[in-house]
């Protein structure tokens, strides 16, 4: 059997057990270090610190938060904020996630940038900067045919906008980059999705 199916093997037999922590929190490192993500095992520890309130950890349940992020637009972050105290969901080290992910949720893109940039918390976790730029790029992209290159900039968060839209190979016209048709790998749940496409465009038209 693969790591995965090690870990949810190990939550079937000890579901409930205090022993069965550690090792979920060490299988959140290695979802942090590396790029796939396990949210049945993320949301069962979640679980358990629910039990066992004195054992959770702020640090690992940021981590969990971020990956959830980074699952948009999978209403994951909802399911993990729901066995989350009120408590540590106000804590310095988790309320700035949540803030972030509300800046996505309204498309204020800009501003989710200039949250994320440089802050270790999120630049830790691998892949996130690329994984968020692809979710701004579906996004831009079921809402725009194109766009102005200021509005691609300030949507992911790139300053050489020139350099990033030639690394995807898009054309431009005119100052008008023309954007990738909407990317099949993403699925968008209309019944249980959290963010509100129908606020991008008035909301994209206002970064002109």
């Amino acid at each position: 059997m693969g790591r995965q199916e090690d870990i949810h093997s190990l939550i079937e037999a000890n579901r409930y057990s205090l022993d069965l922590i550690p090792e979920l929190e060490k299988y959140v490192q290695e979802q942090v270090s590396g790029r796939h993500y396990d949210l049945e095992a993320n949301l069962a520890l979640l679980k358990l610190y629910q039990f066992y309130p004195d054992k959770a950890s702020v640090s690992v349940i940021s981590h969990i938060l971020i990956k959830a992020i980074m699952s948009l637009p999978q209403p994951d972050l909802i399911m993990s904020l729901y066995l989350i105290s009120e408590k540590i969901q106000s804590d310095e080290k988790i309320a700035p996630i949540i803030a972030a992910a509300d800046l996505l949720e309204r498309a204020q893109f800009k501003d989710f940038w200039a949250r994320v940039k440089g802050n270790q918390q999120f630049s830790s976790v691998n892949g996130f900067e690329e994984t968020m730029r692809d979710f701004a790029v579906a996004v831009l992209s079921k809402t725009y045919r194109t766009a102005p290159k200021s509005v691609v900039g300030d949507v992911l968060g790139v300053a050489d906008v020139d350099s990033f839209i030639k690394t995807k190979g898009w054309k431009v016209t005119d100052s008008a980059v023309h954007l990738p048709e909407e990317q099949t790998q993403l699925k968008f749940k209309p019944a249980t999705d959290n963010i509100r496409f129908d606020q991008f465009s008035k909301v994209l038209h206002s970064l002109k």
